[in-house]
């Protein structure tokens, strides 16, 4: 008997985190050992729903440290560089992200980045 295809690595965040689990035990205790940054299991939550997936947004974003969360102000921002570029994330998934958070996210330097992120950068 064939052995099944693994699920990609949102799907594992996904299940473990609709079964209850925190976003930050998920991305500590990982299938192959090695612990990932709580915001790569946020992203494959993202993910999950651009795969028609139900994600309680209420849970996940409270799991966000809060300088990490969006304001009101950031929301309408974005909003707003999304009806000047006509964009719709529905229609359009495949999109630049940084050029489409130009001007409205800090460009903070390469050598400022914690090692992690320049790593996730690089790849």
């Amino acid at each position: 008997a064939g052995g099944g295809m693994l699920k990609p690595n949102w799907e594992f965040s996904y299940d473990r985190f609709t079964a209850g689990e925190h976003i930050e035990a998920i991305a500590l205790t990982q299938p192959n050992d090695k612990a990932i940054q709580p915001a790569t299991v946020f992203g494959h939550l993202m993910e999950a729903l651009q795969h028609g997936k139900t994600v309680d947004l209420d849970r996940a974003f409270a799991s966000l440290q809060p300088e990490h969360r969006l304001t009101t102000e950031d929301c309408q921002r974005f909003a707003e560089r999304q009806a000047s570029l006509g964009f719709d994330v529905r229609t359009s998934p495949e999109y630049a992200a940084k050029d489409f958070a130009q001007g409205l996210v800090p460009d903070i330097p390469s050598a400022d980045k914690p090692p992690e992120v320049r790593a996730l950068e690089a790849a």
